[in-house]
């Protein structure tokens, strides 16, 4: 893995959350509002988890994104891994062996976050290799394992302090510590636990580099106006209620509000989420 620093305009993006609060939906609305202001943008999300012949295959965003003319990439773990050792080993057949191994399977779902170092350094492979073009835009996974992909990196080039893995994880380092490249966008909801779980998400990432960290909030209904409130039923009012107490509570964090939309197809609700995006300055 040979990666040099890249141009300034290229972008990394990282969304992810807890689950139910609609990352991948923001994820694709994110990719498609960087589409339409011109830029090459790929979303990546990952098929599976752990390196095991019944691992369920992820699909998340791939119909969205074929609706609405995204290129979407679906990474699959044993192909990124075989492909990895491949050119390390210079021979296909020999990694192809090696990944179907019960020992080699075992010890990249046993080393806390190896999965992740391996796709991750898949991505950089693709964005170095698009001529620095290419936004990316990670539907990650689930916020603590997000996390986790990042805190591998480091911890990966302290482990080891010679050979291989020590030379590639300097070079992943040295990439995503490029100023301004690595945004990671935390999708959550406007409620206080999920926030205040968020920030401190958010801190945790910002102790691991130079990344520029956006909090999003889904599902937001605090922009309907005072008529719509006083005819909206009573749960809906007090709930409105809680997302402006929150707003005061949490006024020192930057945040984008995406508003809750009514819309049952999926790309539509997509196109509204976009719209929200679009209206932020920090994304």
């Amino acid at each position: 893995m040979r990666i040099s620093l890249i141009d300034p305009k290229t972008k990394f993006y990282i969304v992810s959350g807890k689950g139910g609060v609609g990352k991948t939906s923001v994820s694709v609305a994110l990719a498609l509002m960087l589409k339409e202001s011109g830029k090459e943008v790929v979303h990546v999300s990952f098929k599976t988890g752990a390196l095991k012949d019944d691992s369920y295959a992820s699909q998340d965003g791939e119909k969205e994104c074929q609706e609405l003319g995204v290129t979407h990439l679906s990474l699959d773990l044993e192909e990124c891994s075989t492909t990895y050792m491949a050119k390390k080993l210079k021979s296909t057949m020999i990694a192809h062996w090696i990944a179907k191994t019960p020992f080699f399977r075992s010890l990249v779902n046993m080393i806390p976050g190896f999965n992740y170092l391996i796709y991750l350094g898949k991505i950089l492979e693709i964005i170095h290799a698009s001529n620095y073009e290419t936004v990316v835009v990670l539907d990650a996974p689930s916020s603590g394992h997000a996390l986790t992909m990042l805190e591998a990196t480091k911890n990966f080039q302290q482990i080891f302090k010679s050979g291989l893995v020590f030379e590639d994880t300097n070079q992943m380092l040295a990439l995503l510590h490029q100023e301004q490249f690595l945004n990671f966008v935390i999708v959550t909801i406007a409620t206080e636990l999920a926030l205040q779980e968020s920030i401190e998400l958010k801190q945790g990432v910002e102790t691991l580099g130079p990344y520029k960290v956006s909090l999003v909030t889904n599902n937001g209904l605090s922009y309907l106006s005072q008529e719509a409130y006083h005819a909206a039923p009573q749960f809906i009012q007090q709930k409105i209620d809680m997302e402006k107490r929150i707003s005061q509570r949490f006024v020192h964090e930057s945040l984008t509000a995406v508003h809750y939309s009514y819309q049952t197809s999926s790309t539509q609700l997509i196109k509204d989420i976009k719209l929200s995006l679009q209206s932020s300055s920090d994304l």
